[in-house]
């Protein structure tokens, strides 16, 4: 469980079809996760990619849906983050690891409390150490929670999503993977004909730092098990039409 709002983001890039063992490495590195006690894991398919083979693998494609990547996000502090990578890092023949500073805003616990800056209060603190400076400073607020999860009888997603619109934000993007674990350790995953249980979800906003905090606030009441991360984002081109990785549409 994350202890501290310092923390750190872990991205691991690998194809779909790559396997270890007999078994395809994103399950590998899922399971690697949980085994070390990470907070959580969660991966989400692409739709279209090309790597350093230079090729274009589309999902839409019969011949080439399967070599479609998959991106595992993983966030937690950064000493378990870092003993993560030691880890997984052999198991990569190809594909791309990163990792980068995170601030987790809100942890929600398996007790269903909130942890992390603020304790049992309301106020919220924001994290005032970013370098980005004029117009260009943004902060990007992503909510992970699970397929499964309700509010007052609606799937969290669709409401959290309705919220962000209801309050004028930028855009926000809601995206379902495939395979994750939370807070209690289950690993959940997709099922062959659609078949499913709690999948992990997410949501992406990026606004104005005013903006996302107010979106903190207005949503922490409405996850029972889940994680709120913000982190100081600058944006470098914004299209006047189109969707982008939540702000648009």
């Amino acid at each position: 469980m994350i202890t501290s709002s310092e923390a750190a983001w872990l991205r691991v890039y690998v194809g779909g079809d790559d396997c270890i063992h007999g078994a395809p490495v994103y399950r590998v590195i899922v399971e690697s996760a949980r085994r070390l006690g990470l907070a959580g894991a969660s991966v989400f398919p692409a739709i279209m990619s090309y790597g350093a083979r230079r090729r274009f693998h589309d999902v839409e494609s019969e011949y080439s849906s399967f070599q479609i990547p998959v991106i595992i996000d993983v966030i937690d502090s950064p000493e378990r983050v870092e003993a993560a990578v030691r880890e997984i890092a052999p198991l990569m023949s190809g594909g791309l690891l990163t990792t980068s500073p995170a601030w987790v805003e809100r942890w929600v616990n398996p007790e269903g409390k909130w942890d992390g800056p603020g304790g049992d209060e309301k106020n919220i603190l924001i994290h005032e150490d970013s370098t980005m400076k004029g117009d260009e400073s943004r902060r990007r607020v992503t909510v992970y929670f699970g397929s499964a999860d309700v509010w007052e009888g609606r799937g969290l997603g669709t409401t959290i999503l309705e919220k962000c619109h209801s309050m004028g934000l930028a855009g926000a993007t809601l995206s379902r993977g495939v395979m994750g674990f939370g807070h209690r350790s289950v690993i959940h995953r997709a099922h062959f004909l659609g078949l499913s249980d709690d999948l992990p979800e997410k949501i992406e906003v990026i606004d104005h730092p005013a903006a996302c905090d107010r979106l903190v606030r207005e949503i922490e009441g409405m996850i029972s098990g889940g994680l709120v991360v913000v982190e100081d984002v600058r944006v470098v081109s914004r299209g006047q039409a189109g969707p982008t990785p939540g702000a648009g549409g």
